[in-house]
């Protein structure tokens, strides 16, 4: 894996559709010095900026920090049609810190012709438990390239709670320094009242 300041190119082969880098019809986007190329997705998504995302202010607006294990492997690719196919990638992440928990992701991953421009969507789902309350979630991840300059959003599903994380909100950034790989989760809760009952969380204005 790349640092986060070591940007990955992408490589085009001689495919004749967008989408194909070196085995037709395949994305696959290339990390330097001639490393294994089905890794570099995670990679250049890592060492992307992180688009913002507006997260409603909240009484209980709270942050997690700490650090991720993660292992990939390469599933079959997606059928995009006329014979395009998009690479499918599968993510297991540990998760250590603030967050203690788990995570599965499936991404969908293509490149063009020009060099430095892809894109990925993904899904994760998340389990695990923070500041004392343990649930599930799902992210979203949109990460774009365009000629090298690559960005990330990466948000919790609205409604996508379940067991004490209902009701939460919020966004994650990820990184990685020197090879290891670090999350920061901005996230809000409804508060838990004295009787044990979750209260939506109140807007606050600063």
């Amino acid at each position: 894996m790349s640092p986060a300041n070591e940007r990955p190119e992408l490589n085009v082969g001689s495919g004749d559709r967008a989408g194909t880098h070196g085995n037709p019809g395949e994305a696959s986007l290339a990390e330097p010095h001639g490393e294994d190329t089905r890794a570099a997705p995670l990679c250049w998504i890592m060492g992307a900026r992180e688009l913002e995302s507006p997260m409603q202010d909240q009484t209980n607006n709270q942050q997690a920090k700490g650090e991720f294990d993660v292992e990939r492997s390469v599933e079959p690719p997606c059928d995009m049609g006329d014979g395009v196919t998009a690479g499918h990638y599968r993510f297991d992440k540990r998760f250590h810190g603030a967050l203690d928990g788990s995570s599965v992701v499936h991404m969908l991953a293509v490149g063009t012709d020009v060099p430095g421009s892809a894109a990925y969507v993904a899904i994760e789902r998340l389990s695990g438990n923070v500041d004392g309350r343990r649930g599930t979630l799902f992210l979203q991840h949109n990460g774009v390239m365009d000629r090298g300059a690559a960005t990330l959003s990466l948000s919790i599903v609205p409604d996508s709670g379940t067991g004490e994380w209902q009701g939460i909100s919020g966004r994650m950034a990820i990184d990685i320094t020197d090879g290891k790989h670090f999350y920061t989760l901005d996230y809000a809760l409804p508060v838990i009242d004295e009787t044990g009952v979750s209260q939506p969380a109140k807007d606050r204005r600063v």
